[in-house]
């Protein structure tokens, strides 16, 4: 008996007699992809520069082991996150950037090894080396601490003179006796010196934080990537450019937001009018379901410290990664808002202005919103002019979909086009949008099928598929957002209730 793998054999040429078993693999799914990863871009005192780094379920301690602590200047990392996950946020794809000015921290351990932070920054400054002895006789450990970090401990380094010190540097570089390499230091030169206890505190270490622009902060799209392009292939659906305001560089970050499915978060300086915001929406241009504008009111918010006032943006962006697809920010509560700079001043937004912001394409976050006294999103829009697909969860559906869809058709190339193929493929694109009707991520107002899916001849002509292509139409039917909700009304001693049962 020969066992093959399906279309490894040449089943019309067999030559002799025999059994084989041929393995089909199973037929390819479709599953929908995460929306929940919320990429920032931003400063930070410690980690990788200009590239992605997940932070996750760990909360800030877990950014704090990655990206340094507290910080309060522009485009911070730290209060990016923080105020994201004050809203529930605890996805993040960070990238740091910083003005090529950021030095790592060193420090000379008795004139023999130098220590240099494996990442630059100011966190680096409070690495700590110390000597003492080992264990055993005649042997030292070196141990590095950081704050967020655990000591790593390099035990029972043993030898004499150069010998010594270059067991101390390929134990830190290398690891030893059960501890990994240092993700702190990084160890060179040796000397011959006799070793004798103390303790080393890096210095010199620098963000490169103050020159930072919102150009460096949009980055370039080269080899290697910087700033927001680092962001690309990190699988994040929404993402923010912390404090970055210059309304020249929307269309730049829109193009970006496109080429990857997510949508961006756009605003003006803290305390922006909606007249200028609506000047500078459409000085920029920007007409798009991927960019989301809001209004620069800023929002206040307590770091642990201090209450700080920050671009509302990061707070939008937030609450977009915690919802479904199909549903929309708009009336839905904003958590770990204290005010807004208008509520503070007591200056509530009148119904035309709302009114004109929504017109516009220009999201407010305000308290009250229609479910009540709570913070919110007033809108629920992009920038698009377009009625059918302004609201901001037809760009999370379509990104969604798109992305969900391009990632399940690619075992499918280079596979023969047949009817059983075609119905194999048809098959896996209805079974997925029938799960995502019956979760109710899809469907009709009127409960009809919400999807349709066409693969066949009737699409498929014989000269189309002799060029290599093979095409799927899908239909999909978005769940509509409410946006108004009128309730007639009819009062009085005279009205009359009709006994007979009114059609749903």
């Amino acid at each position: 008996m020969t066992v093959i793998q399906d279309g490894s054999v040449n089943l019309a040429a067999l030559g002799s007699p025999k059994a084989i078993v041929q393995i089909i693999p199973p037929d390819a799914a479709i599953t929908g992809v995460p929306t929940y990863l919320l990429g920032l871009v931003g400063v930070a005192s410690w980690g990788a520069v200009n590239a992605v780094t997940l932070v996750g379920g760990g909360g800030m301690k877990d950014f704090i082991g990655k990206f340094g602590g507290m910080r309060e200047d522009k485009h911070a990392l730290y209060t990016g996150v923080q105020a994201a996950q004050l809203v529930g946020a605890q996805a993040f794809q960070c990238v740091r950037v910083s003005d090529g000015t950021d030095l790592a921290a060193t420090a000379t351990i008795q004139t023999s090894v130098t220590l240099t932070g494996r990442c630059t920054g100011t966190a680096g400054n409070t690495i700590v080396a110390t000597i003492a002895a080992g264990s055993k006789a005649s042997t030292w450990q070196v141990s590095i601490a950081m704050a967020g970090f655990t000591p790593e401990v390099f035990q029972n380094i043993g030898g004499t003179g150069a010998t010594f010190w270059t067991n101390v540097a390929n134990a830190i570089n290398q690891g030893s006796y059960g501890t990994s390499a240092s993700k702190l230091v990084v160890a060179s030169g040796t000397g011959s010196t006799t070793p004798v206890a103390g303790q080393y505190t890096l210095s010199g270490g620098t963000d490169g934080a103050s020159g930072v622009t919102d150009t460096i902060m949009l980055g370039t799209d080269g080899v290697p990537r910087t700033g927001m392009y680092a962001l690309r292939n990190s699988g994040v659906f929404n993402f923010d450019l912390l404090d970055v305001t210059d309304p020249t560089v929307m269309t730049t970050r829109d193009v970006f937001a496109k080429s990857i499915s997510a949508e961006t978060f756009s605003t003006g300086g803290l305390g922006e009018l909606l007249s200028d915001a609506i000047s500078a929406k459409a000085t920029a241009g920007i007409d798009s379901v991927n960019t989301t504008y809001v209004l620069g009111d800023g929002i206040n918010f307590y770091n642990g410290q201090s209450n700080i006032t920050v671009q509302p943006t990061v707070f939008l962006a937030a609450l977009r990664s915690l919802l479904s697809p199909e549903q929309s920010v708009l009336n839905k509560p904003i958590g770990g808002i204290i005010t807004t700079q208008r509520v503070a001043a007591g200056l509530p937004y009148t119904d035309a202005e709302v009114d004109q912001a929504f017109q516009n394409g220009i999201e407010i976050i305000t308290n009250p919103i229609p479910a009540g006294n709570m913070f919110g999103a007033r809108c629920g829009v992009t920038t698009s002019s377009n009625p059918s697909n302004k609201g901001d969860n037809y760009a999370a559906m379509t990104n969604f979909l798109g992305v969900s869809i391009n990632n399940a058709i690619g075992p499918y190339i280079g596979k023969l086009q047949n009817p059983t193929e075609r119905a194999i493929a048809k098959s896996a694109l209805e079974f997925f949008l029938e799960g995502l009707e019956t979760n109710k991520i899809i469907g009709a107002p009127d409960g009809s099928t919400p999807y349709q899916v066409i693969l066949g001849s009737s699409n498929n002509s014989n000269a189309q598929a002799a060029l290599g292509y093979m095409y799927a139409q899908v239909k999909v039917v978005y769940q509509s957002i409410i946006w108004y909700f009128i309730v007639d009304l009819q009062g009085g001693q005279g009205v009359t209730i009709s006994q007979t049962p009114l059609a749903a």
